[in-house]
């Protein structure tokens, strides 16, 4: 099947806001290169279904995605479950302004309305205190990724709850795991693929 068939086929069946958001981008093209930050490179469109069945989200549920680039998760958060509210957190401008119009041509599709793509280093985010689920894409790692787990703790201590963490490409397990507040709950792998993507769901209580 050739690319564009391809697309048309994906465009049908689920929707548009998946291929337009697949074009990997190099940090040092948009002037944010950083030894701790990953290039941007979007999720996988089925991920998110794979990980979280609708019954587990509740309407008083927050999704919060750190790095969300194009939006294309924000986008299938948005569109397929009953979030309260969903946001996206992206340090580039120029990736944050695609994730915002690929929103506002989705709106009437959305079944979460209050979506907010907000532009910001991830470590300078105020975690919202009503956050339920976070989710990465291996956005960025070292002392960055250390900087959100405080962050996350932080905002645990302020407002007691659960919290679930759906991370992709799951590096720096160890250093989640070193805060002493969440626990792994499962691992998931792809199977029969050469190039496997990996998931880990963790959960503080």
């Amino acid at each position: 099947m050739d690319g564009q068939l391809l697309r048309s086929v994906v465009d049908r069946f689920l929707g548009r806001g998946y291929t337009e958001t697949g074009d990997r981008v190099a940090l040092d093209s948009l002037g944010l290169d950083h030894p701790d930050r990953v290039g941007y490179s979007a999720s996988p469109w089925w991920v998110l279904r794979w990980l979280l069945a609708r019954s587990e989200v509740w309407s008083s549920d927050v999704f919060v995605e750190f790095g969300c680039g194009k939006g294309r998760i924000v986008l299938e958060a948005a569109r397929r479950y009953p979030f309260r509210r969903v946001v996206g957190v992206e340090l580039s401008p120029e990736l944050s302004d695609v994730a915002r119009g690929l929103i506002a041509r989705e709106r009437n599709r959305l079944r979460c309305r209050d979506v907010e793509i907000v532009t910001a280093d991830a470590t300078e985010f105020a975690v919202p205190d009503d956050m339920t689920h976070a989710y990465l894409y291996n956005p960025f790692n070292g002392p960055t990724f250390a900087k959100l787990c405080a962050n996350i703790v932080a905002s645990l201590d302020r407002a007691p709850r659960s919290v679930r963490v759906i991370y992709v490409n799951p590096v720096e397990h160890t250093t989640l795991m070193a805060t002493g507040r969440f626990h792994l709950v499962r691992r998931a792998e792809t199977a029969g693929v050469s190039s496997p993507t990996r998931a880990a769901i963790y959960e503080a209580a």
